[in-house]
């Protein structure tokens, strides 16, 4: 089709349709910008914020800089998601949309055209850089502040034993009855604004000392705390001064006092854990960050979602090793 041709159909649209498409276009060019953007806000070898970089040639078929306040040459992908990979930046942006709509790894594998553990690996990179981005950005729950725990079965997916207990077959159920230690728990907590925060960090009932682990810095003093009434969170509420809402069952909520949204979480999260067939528990954490920005972006198109995390790739260290991948953040409990 012509030029011509193509500006003839444009005339034809409505002005509403017009600005849309032209809408369209501004975002097309600002991704290709951002991507193509070679600003750099930190030296990867010495750190320096917004630092000269200059161009240095070509290494092995990708651009080489040096940074003009340490000296060093290193090229263009290091402390990025694509450093030391074999695959390019279309690949890495599908990668990165698939994860975020919870595409299944031998779908993405087929896309991609590369063997799982390729992809199980660049997913874990790319999980990696999610929980980074959650540890990075401070966490403060004020005002209204809702608290629950949620339980599901542990599992060791994709780990060879040959000791403890057996494997389960197509979702069974535990084989101890009510919170045993095959059970994991899952905090969650959120407020009024939006704000969430989601972490495992034991297994069966919590104790006081673990509820105020996780939410004793994030929770802002004389915030109004609405729970469950369990008792392992007098602790958090004497030591952060809270006023305690209890609310034990649905005849107590109100259209204010509520642990629907926290509910909600958990009914979220229990629903991608299905649609995963479960993940090994070790790592269950990446996956609650997967979560919690899956969460963030609801409304978002696949477009948008590249353009956060392209920006973000750029004002944080993102390179992660197959070691790393192996062995950073585990959850060992």
């Amino acid at each position: 089709m012509q030029n011509t041709d193509i500006l003839n159909l444009f005339n034809q649209l409505t002005d509403f349709q017009k600005e849309k498409i032209q809408r369209e276009l501004r975002n097309y060019i600002q991704f290709n910008e951002t991507v193509e953007s070679t600003h750099y806000a930190f030296c990867p070898v010495c750190g320096i914020q917004e630092p000269k970089i200059i161009k240095k040639g070509f290494l092995n078929g990708k651009q080489r800089v040096e940074c003009q306040s340490c000296f060093h040459k290193f090229v263009q992908t290091r402390g990025k998601l694509r450093y030391n990979s074999h695959q390019n930046e279309e690949h890495w942006s599908i990668l990165i949309v698939y994860t975020l709509n919870a595409v299944p790894l031998l779908e993405t594998a087929a896309k991609l055209d590369c063997i799982v553990d390729t992809v199980f690996h660049m997913r874990h990179r790319f999980l990696l850089l999610l929980e980074q981005l959650i540890y990075e950005q401070p966490l403060v729950l004020e005002g209204i502040v809702e608290i629950d725990e949620t339980y599901i079965n542990d599992g060791y997916k994709g780990i060879k034993r040959t000791s403890g207990r057996k494997a389960r077959k197509h979702g069974e159920r535990a084989k101890k009855r009510g919170l045993s230690e095959e059970k994991l728990c899952i905090f969650m907590g959120t407020n009024r604004l939006g704000q969430e925060l989601v972490q495992c960090v034991n297994r069966a009932r919590p104790s006081s000392q673990e509820v105020v682990q996780v939410f004793g810095d994030v929770i802002q003093a004389k915030s109004i705390l609405i729970n469950d009434g369990l008792f392992s969170n007098y602790d958090l509420i004497e030591q952060n001064q809270l006023t305690s809402v209890i609310v034990s069952d649905h005849q107590e909520f109100t259209s204010t006092v509520h642990l629907n949204t926290v509910n909600n979480m958990h009914s979220g999260f229990k629903a991608l854990y299905r649609h995963y067939r479960g993940v090994s528990t070790k790592y269950l954490n990446r996956y609650l960050a997967l979560f919690i920005f899956m969460r963030r972006f609801i409304g978002m198109d696949d477009q948008e979602k590249l353009m956060v995390f392209l920006s973000k790739t750029k004002e944080t260290f993102a390179s992660f090793t197959k070691v790393m991948v192996k062995s950073m953040n585990l959850l060992t409990i």
